[in-house]
């Protein structure tokens, strides 16, 4: 007797639309659709400089004005940090989400930032400071470009221990400028003349905004038009003093000449005369 196999039957897979339909969606603010929402306008100026830094652009999230919190079915009021970098997550599932949920995600961010304005400095270093502290984010920065009008400090940092935050310790570098080391981005956070800044110690450089690359880059154009300008100019000086050595040589030339024409010329002359006189008996 033989035994026939059975193929187990097929389940249906569910397209992205019907696992949108069971998936909790952040509420969008400003309501925009598609390219016109926050996931595509707002982009901090240092996320282009990070994403580059930090590779890996598909599992590795650095975007600003998104919303977070711990499910996004539960987020009555879920914070917008200006920047977060969260590694190992899924991009796909933030943009069908339109946010981050630590439960749909699995972990949360692992580096939140906020920048001080008037109205909301002091919520910053408060009711954020805790939440962002019960949502297990490792690290939590605050930049005040005021120099501490708006937030507690003028550059502040949190890291996460034993699930409680610790303030990381702030170097004062003279004058004004002072910086303190990020363990999650491997980079020092700086703040210079009101600006923030990320230095990388490994190249000893800055990561550089999109402002900063261009002009950068319009200087090293600048700079290039002017060496340019200098080898055309060296070289047309160069053709000119070769045509003055022409010249010269050219005048020195006709006046030898010259001489030495007269000087025949008057041989000559004195030739002939000394015949005509031997021809007339002169």
């Amino acid at each position: 007797m033989t035994t026939k196999l059975i193929a187990a039957p097929k389940v249906p897979k569910q397209d992205a639309n019907q696992q949108d339909a069971k998936l909790a969606v952040f509420p969008e603010y400003p309501p925009r659709d598609d390219m016109q929402n926050s996931l595509y306008l707002n982009r901090f100026a240092h996320v282009t400089a990070l994403e580059v830094h930090l590779g890996n652009p598909d599992t590795t999230l650095v975007l600003g004005e998104v919303s977070v919190a711990p499910s996004a079915a539960a987020s009555k009021e879920n914070r917008r940090p200006d920047l977060i970098v969260a590694f190992n997550c899924d991009r796909d599932l933030l943009i069908r989400q339109k946010g981050y949920s630590i439960e749909t995600q699995g972990k949360p961010p692992d580096f939140a930032l906020e920048v001080a304005s008037e109205s909301t400095g002091e919520v910053d270093y408060t009711d954020k400071r805790y939440e962002y502290e019960s949502y297990g984010i490792p690290e939590y920065w605050r930049f005040d470009s005021s120099g501490g009008d708006y937030h507690d400090a003028a550059l502040a940092g949190d890291r996460l221990v034993d699930g409680r935050y610790e303030p990381i310790g702030i170097q004062e570098m003279g004058g004004l400028s002072r910086r303190g080391y990020s363990a999650v981005l491997d980079l020092w956070l700086c703040w210079e003349d009101q600006r923030l800044r990320l230095f990388d110690a490994k190249t000893e450089e800055y990561l550089r905004t999109h402002d900063e690359e261009y002009d950068r880059a319009e200087l090293e154009a600048y700079e290039r038009r002017q060496a340019e300008m200098r080898a055309a100019l060296a070289e047309t000086r160069a053709e000119r003093e070769s045509y003055e050595r022409q010249l010269a040589e050219m005048r020195a030339e006709y006046a030898e000449n010259r001489a030495e024409y007269a000087e025949a010329e008057s041989r000559r002359l004195r030739a002939e005369l000394e015949a005509m006189r031997r021809r007339f008996g002169g």
